[in-house]
């Protein structure tokens, strides 16, 4: 006869026991396999931002760039445009220069003492020029002994266009080689408003008062003008 026993509490113990070993370690399983799944998303998560962020610092990059080749060209066209209309400036300085006789302006005249022929004076030098555009323009004589202060020309300040200006700077004697001047020096600018003549100026930027530095300069040598030299109190060479 077979006798069946109920198992002890120790078996049933036991098998629950390992039952519960079993369902915690293949909980434990689960939440191992959950994080490595969330690490992997985590890293490439991470990757895609890195890829992202690189590529924003490129299109950053690229973006400055664009900007310094667009700073950089507009400030080309700029210093262009500033060139242009400098050469325009100077261009327009040099059309409104006086333009001067040079030697061909003196010469050398002999004329009588308040239009009595029996007082007639030494002979003269003289220097004629007729402006095309109306100046302010003061005069100086270079001593050719080298002193540091010229001879102010006897002349009207505000010379007019078309109108000669005659200048008698130097008496001569007999038997001179040559003048006493290197050079007459003529300093000019344009008319000022107080003149009144019709105004125009010249926009170059450069001094436009006579008590200032000369707008336009011109210098011409004092060299053997026509009827020199003298040899005699009659009718010079």
């Amino acid at each position: 006869m077979i006798t069946l026993s109920a198992p002890s509490w120790t078996e049933t113990g036991g098998f629950w026991i390992a039952f519960a070993a079993l369902v915690a370690s293949l909980a434990a399983f689960g939440v191992s396999v959950w994080s490595a799944h969330s690490g992997h998303q985590s890293a490439k998560s991470g990757r895609e931002s890195a890829v992202h962020a690189g590529t924003s610092a490129k299109a950053a990059e690229a973006a400055a760039d664009s900007s310094t080749v667009a700073a950089r060209a507009a400030e080309k066209s700029a210093d262009a445009d500033g060139k242009m209309a400098r050469l325009e400036l100077d261009r327009d300085h040099e059309a409104y220069r006086p333009v001067m006789p040079g030697p061909h302006g003196f010469q050398v005249v002999r004329e009588s003492l308040n239009n009595v022929p029996e007082l007639e004076k030494n002979h003269r030098l003289v220097y004629e020029f007729t402006p095309a555009r109306t100046y302010r323009v003061v005069g100086e004589a270079v001593y050719r002994s080298g002193s540091p202060n010229p001879m102010t020309l006897s002349m009207p300040l505000l010379c007019r266009a078309g109108v000669p200006v005659r200048i008698v700077f130097e008496d001569l004697v007999v038997d001179r080689q040559r003048s006493e001047f290197s050079m007459l020096r003529f300093k000019f600018w344009p008319p000022a408003e107080v003149d009144l003549v019709e105004h125009w100026t010249c926009r170059c930027e450069r001094p436009l008062g006579s008590n200032e530095a000369p707008h336009w300069e011109a210098t011409i040598a004092v060299d053997r003008p026509r009827g020199w030299p003298i040899t005699s109190i009659g009718v010079p060479q």
